[in-house]
């Protein structure tokens, strides 16, 4: 879970995000290429940083000053503190904020791919339960089918009444399965 402060520009303080233990890879994005290079983009920082445009390391010069300016550091337990220094003031809270906001993003990009995962993976597992319920459907109706001629034959009885309670049960257990299931599903998984 990640929550953001904008930071006053007078006063400047660090934008706070909290994270869970599985979010370690949040903090990795913090100073990540990906990270850098939307910073470069969106704030022309080769330009703000004296880097001749021209100059065919720009980007990775751009990278080490960035490197030296970004840090991340725990605030308290479960909670980042994104600090981001700069000649501008405004534009070290402004970039600050910003790498806030991308982690917001992508932590919720992370959570709706995890949640659509999930429910593909109830969706095959309803899919199966339900074609195994028409299996057994079809089992049941060639059964009476084909047996109904015998059911009329003294002793024939006893095997198809097993046979047709070993059915019920499995039918029972797959109507149990599909209800758990859908339960689940709509539950939100």
């Amino acid at each position: 879970h990640l929550e953001g402060s904008a930071p006053q520009p007078e006063n400047m303080p660090a934008p706070l995000i909290n994270i869970s233990s599985g979010d370690c890879l949040l903090l990795q994005m913090v100073r990540s290429s990906s990270m850098y290079d939307h910073l470069i983009r969106k704030y022309d920082l080769i330009a703000h940083f004296g880097i001749r445009p021209s100059d065919p390391f720009g980007r990775e010069k751009a990278y080490i000053i960035l490197d030296r300016r970004v840090n991340v550091n725990y605030a308290d337990v479960g909670t980042i503190a994104i600090q981001v220094s700069d000649t501008g003031p405004e534009l070290a809270a402004t970039m600050a904020n910003e790498v806030a906001k991308k982690l917001q993003d992508f932590a919720h990009q992370a959570a709706l791919s995890k949640l659509h995962l999930a429910g593909a993976l109830y969706a095959d597992l309803l899919d199966k339960d339900r074609k195994r319920a028409s299996a057994q459907y079809e089992e049941l109706s060639q059964l009476i089918g084909s047996e109904l001629p015998r059911m009329r034959q003294v002793g024939a009885m006893d095997n198809i009444v097993l046979r047709l309670q070993d059915l019920i049960a499995r039918m029972g257990e797959t109507e149990d399965d599909l209800r758990r299931n859908a339960e689940y599903m709509e539950a939100g998984g």
